[in-house]
């Protein structure tokens, strides 16, 4: 049983057993409480950094700007922005080797696109904004991660007790990508935020799947 190889505080214990009845989702169990805590705190981090780095640059603007702007080594406190997607990104990938190594199936090789998902989000902090290797790795944390929420949505969706979610990562990826290309932005900004939002729904949501069990 999870219980064995997961220590969970006991108010989410006590959550969990209040919402979710016990026999409702099938387990999905992590090799240990690490990589749980570290999925619960990626999220935190890097949206932590973000909000701080815009509160630091008056000039930034949802409307005109891209996020990365707040990283450009031209930019003074660039720090700020970039050091918390490399470590949101660490903390991203000791949760996805604990996923691969508990899943099984499409979810396993999901698990797989979401540690290479991760190499690239903390390779955007590494290479700024100006560098040539920048936008590649910007655009492959998005696509990654979206590819990693379809396998998903698509696994879940064939499984009675977790067919609304998988509806559901499904129908997230078909929104960020409308946000993504149909209006006309003078900025990214607001797409790159709205698929960040998607991408740690997701997290959440088999984190919280993963308690269920």
């Amino acid at each position: 049983p999870w219980r064995n190889n997961f220590r969970t505080p006991q108010m989410i214990l006590s959550c969990r057993k209040l919402f979710i009845p016990e026999k409702t989702y099938p387990s999905m169990t992590f090799p240990d409480s690490f990589a749980l805590y570290a999925g619960i705190l990626a999220p935190i981090v890097a949206f932590t950094f973000i909000g701080v780095a815009i509160l630091t640059h008056p000039f930034f603007s949802f409307q005109h700007n891209a996020l990365s702007d707040l990283g450009n080594p031209d930019v003074e406190l660039s720090w700020i922005f970039n050091s918390g997607l490399i470590i949101a990104g660490l903390l991203g990938l000791i949760f996805a080797i604990g996923l691969f190594e508990r899943s099984v199936g499409a979810e396993r090789f999901a698990a797989l696109l979401f540690v290479v998902a991760m190499i690239f989000l903390s390779m955007i902090g590494i290479f700024p904004e100006g560098t040539a290797m920048h936008y590649p790795c910007s655009l492959s944390f998005y696509l990654i991660s979206a590819a990693v929420i379809t396998l998903y949505g698509l696994s879940w969706a064939i499984e009675p007790v977790r067919r609304l979610y998988g509806v559901a990562f499904i129908i997230m990826v078909v929104i960020g990508f409308i946000i993504a290309l149909v209006p006309h932005w003078d900025g990214i900004a607001i797409p790159e935020t709205a698929g960040a939002i998607i991408i740690f729904l997701w997290v959440y949501t088999v984190i919280w799947q993963s308690l269920a069990g």
